[in-house]
């Protein structure tokens, strides 16, 4: 699989969050995500040429986050934040540049909805 859906927990929305980003894309490999242990697994992952956060909070450990970024980002892996919060204004710039982010939506569900130009009528 080269793409990664991060998607986190809890909420009914996340899981459709992620369905609705697995039907745009048609192939991924999905993986429930805390924004505590985010950075430390992205540190670590390997063989994803992308990897789409929806809705997970990036704000566990910035200096590591930032580092396993740029990590990844300078082995060619794009990385998409989708979010229906605001980018946290106290991460780094640095961060906010090797992303791709998109802030937008009543909830993820609604954001990954628009993001993708995709209804979600039928998982809602």
């Amino acid at each position: 699989m080269n793409r990664l859906i991060l998607t986190g927990w809890g909420w009914k929305d996340y899981a459709c969050a992620a369905a609705l980003a697995l039907r745009h894309f048609k192939s991924a490999d999905i993986r429930g995500m805390s924004t505590r242990r985010l950075p430390e697994f992205l540190n670590e992952v390997t063989g994803y040429k992308e990897i789409v956060i929806l809705g997970v909070g990036l704000t566990g450990n910035p200096e590591l986050l930032t580092k396993a970024v740029a990590k990844l980002t300078g082995k060619g892996v794009k990385i998409s934040w989708i979010s229906a919060i605001p980018f946290p204004e106290s991460l780094s710039s640095e961060l906010q540049s090797k992303m791709e982010i998109f802030v937008d939506g009543d909830g993820i569900t609604d954001a990954v909805s628009r993001f993708y130009g995709i209804p979600y009528d039928d998982i809602a």
